[in-house]
């Protein structure tokens, strides 16, 4: 992904709500504030990443880290065989980062994002039939971009999932209007643009646009929609791939056609129509596993072309089926398939689950020092195996300002709501100096371990600052130095969850302590 393009976020002024969208752009915010509020943030703050390459991994891997449901969906697809060709397994964010790339994950954590916020329109065989055509093209564009030796595949494939953004959402959110697009479409025999004029006043075309415009979507995103675009060759990849994904869903796409829509690319692509068409193929299965992983229901019923269809496209006629009806469809009774089991393979104890995790965790993180590493990414690997590895409910690096007066979060895992709060900042050096839990750790050598129930004199390091940022929990601080200054310090407690600390939990905290402050003094050697 081209960080050099990457977007300067501002804060856009919108219309006023307004109860039924009649222009563009009141188009463009009802759907931006009311209806796909969640992805339009984090859209945002995903592609705010794309300006760093270092820095922004370890920022993608917190925003991901942020939201547990989004979390949970990009670890399953990173051991997905799409994406994980080399079939290794893998158990958390940074080592996908450190396996994959940073591109690749941006890619999942966007489209993951983005089919998230569809699967849960009103309108739900629309959402379905919509985000399937654009996880389709967005495969197929890739597929070509691979051909081409484009120098980031990732961002044609996001470029083509966003390029009917506006489609997609309008579908997913409008009934009304949009089946007698449909039945204009179909009846009239006319363009789906000029349908889209004749019952909105402005093609959905146009609302993709502003919406790509209102979430500050830069590079190959934003060039797809202009008439002129800086990159050529990259937006016909794009472009091609939805023309591809239109022929095969009106059951067109044979050698011929292949060799009409391959025309404008055949100074990058040579190969014969019939080894592009099976290759389109082979590229239409694949969406259906792809889209079974993110979550799309009847995705290879919903790949089917045209002809295989009997009758009109039913959407046409008939209606979403009532809440009743989608109840009674879900609880029928399903044949269940024999199915012969296999010999019970012994499972190991939960204490011994939890050992091997903890010993995969400093194994990763000592693999990643070995060589010229990344420190920062280092560091949110070591947060993320305290949250996991102890197991913490909240994790904490923050590191000391110049002046050494103020601890600035860095990496930080587990905090509710991370989207909407500010960055932990607190103070070293409190009015009248009195001490709180942090300052107090980094006055020693080694890790502490804090209860507050323990007497007034751990009663008194928490202060207010302390209190409003972090609550009053029994915690593990240990400071991070180098040479004999502390530079920063790591934190973990179980807040959530008001679990117990235990000796077991410090033990293991002071070990992956050790390998961060480790991971600090190579760094200063390899300079």
């Amino acid at each position: 992904m081209k960080r050099s393009t990457a977007p300067t976020l501002t804060v856009e002024e919108h219309a006023p709500p307004v109860s039924q969208p009649q222009t563009l752009a009141e188009w463009r915010d009802w759907l931006c504030d009311q209806e796909m509020p969640i992805f339009s943030s984090t859209a945002r703050r995903i592609s705010a990443t794309f300006d760093d390459a270092r820095a922004g991994a370890t920022e993608l891997a917190q925003i991901v880290m942020a939201d547990p449901n989004l979390s949970a969906k990009v670890l399953k697809l990173v051991n997905s065989a799409y994406y994980n060709t080399a079939r290794q397994h893998i158990d958390s964010l940074t080592k996908a980062i450190i396996l994959l790339g940073y591109d690749t994950l941006s890619e999942m954590a966007l489209t993951a994002s983005y089919i998230e916020s569809i699967q849960s329109a009103r309108k739900r065989y629309n959402a379905n039939r919509e985000v399937i055509d654009a996880l389709h093209a967005a495969v197929q564009a890739k597929s070509l971009a691979q051909l081409t030796h484009d120098p980031a595949p990732e961002e044609v494939f996001l470029a083509a999932l966003l390029y009917n953004v506006g489609h997609v959402a309008f579908r997913c959110f409008e009934d009304d209007l949009g089946n007698e697009i449909d039945r204009l479409v179909y009846l009239e025999k006319i363009s789906e643009a000029e349908a889209e004029k004749r019952v909105l006043g402005f093609p959905l075309r146009e609302l993709s646009a502003a919406l790509a415009k209102a979430w500050h979507f830069k590079g190959l995103i934003e060039e797809v929609h202009q008439s002129k675009p800086r990159n050529m060759a990259r937006a016909r990849l794009v472009h091609r791939a939805h023309e591809i994904v239109r022929l095969q869903k009106r059951g067109e796409l044979d050698a011929d056609q292949v060799r009409i829509v391959m025309e404008p690319l055949r100074q990058y692509i040579r190969k014969p129509p019939a080894e592009m068409l099976r290759l389109f193929e082979q590229n239409t299965r694949i969406t259906g596993n792809i889209a079974k992983q993110y979550g799309v229901e009847h995705a290879r019923e919903l790949l089917k072309p045209a002809d295989e269809m009997d009758g009109p496209p039913p959407f046409l006629f008939m209606p979403e089926p009532t809440a009743t009806e989608e109840t009674a469809e879900t609880e029928a009774p399903q044949p269940v398939p024999m199915e012969i089991e296999a010999p019970a393979t012994p499972q190991p104890s939960p204490q011994t689950a939890h050992r091997l995790l903890l010993l995969q965790i400093q194994q990763d993180i000592s693999n990643h020092m070995e060589g010229d590493f990344d420190l920062n990414r280092l560091l949110a690997m070591v947060v993320e195996g305290i949250q996991r590895g102890l197991p913490a409910d909240r994790a904490l690096f923050a590191l000391l300002n110049r002046k050494r007066d103020l601890l600035r979060e860095k990496a930080a895992v587990g905090w509710p709501n991370a989207s909407d709060r500010l960055p932990i900042r607190v103070s070293v050096t409190e009015p009248d100096q009195i001490p709180n839990i942090l300052s107090y750790a980094m006055q020693g050598s080694g890790a502490v371990w804090i209860r507050p129930d323990d007497g007034p004199k751990w009663q008194k390091l928490y202060t207010p600052a302390i209190e409003s940022q972090f609550g009053r929990h029994e915690c593990f601080i240990a400071p991070l130095a180098v040479t004999s200054r502390a530079i920063g310090i790591m934190y973990a407690d179980r807040a959530l969850s008001g679990a117990p600390l235990d000796q077991t939990a410090f033990d293991d905290f002071c070990h992956l302590v050790l390998q961060a402050t480790f991971g600090l003094k190579l760094s200063r050697v390899h300079g």
